[in-house]
């Protein structure tokens, strides 16, 4: 678990780093080895990549979104979402990316482009690119920045609710439940005890 407070001042001592405006003419070309980098660094089936190819605000919402959790009671947790960024549906033993365009934004770069399945079926996608220290990196992939910061203030909410406590006196009342989905249930609410200890 971490410490959402620890990453979030974090965030605000390095983000100083990824601001202000840089002029054209010194702003670097996006190689196609700085792409493939970025690219295979998308955050998919809780594997992250280097904190190097992003920005804090978008490595931090990551890191954040996954330490809450996910409120599945034994079950499908509601993070779910994020584990399929790269892959879907599709198998993921095998993918490649093939660059699409490059549009410039300000001092943004928008880069569309597809991920290769293994099937060979291409799915489009779009990187937010800004510079930081010189280097281009993800400030947001697709829409999943927000989708982050979405999940985890719902989330926040929803492990806070009637709804959820109820759901799991349900289960732990049940006698038909068996006792390891009930040591399962009974895990995760102390671990719900536990994060917001933390962060409160």
């Amino acid at each position: 678990m971490y410490n959402n407070l620890i990453i979030l001042a974090t965030s605000a001592m390095v983000l100083v780093s990824c601001v202000g405006k840089t002029p054209k003419h010194e702003m670097p070309e996006l190689t196609a080895e700085r792409f493939q980098q970025l690219a295979s660094n998308i955050p998919d089936h809780i594997v992250i990549g280097d904190s190097a190819f992003f920005t804090p605000e978008y490595y931090n919402a990551w890191q954040n979104a996954m330490a809450i959790p996910d409120g599945g009671l034994g079950g499908i947790g509601m993070n779910e979402f994020m584990f399929y960024f790269v892959c879907g549906n599709d198998p993921c033993d095998s993918h490649q990316y093939k660059l699409d365009s490059v549009s410039m934004v300000g001092d943004t770069a928008l880069v569309d482009f597809q991920i290769i399945h293994s099937r060979g079926n291409g799915q489009p996608h779009t990187f937010k690119l800004v510079l930081c220290d010189g280097q281009w990196v993800i400030a947001d992939y697709d829409t999943t920045l927000s989708e982050m910061k979405n999940y985890l203030k719902e989330q926040r909410a929803f492990l806070k609710s009637d709804e959820y406590k109820g759901y799991a006196d349900e289960i732990l009342n049940d006698t038909a439940a068996s006792d390891e989905w009930k040591e399962q249930v009974r895990k995760e609410l102390k671990e719900v005890e536990g994060y917001f200890s933390k962060i409160e």
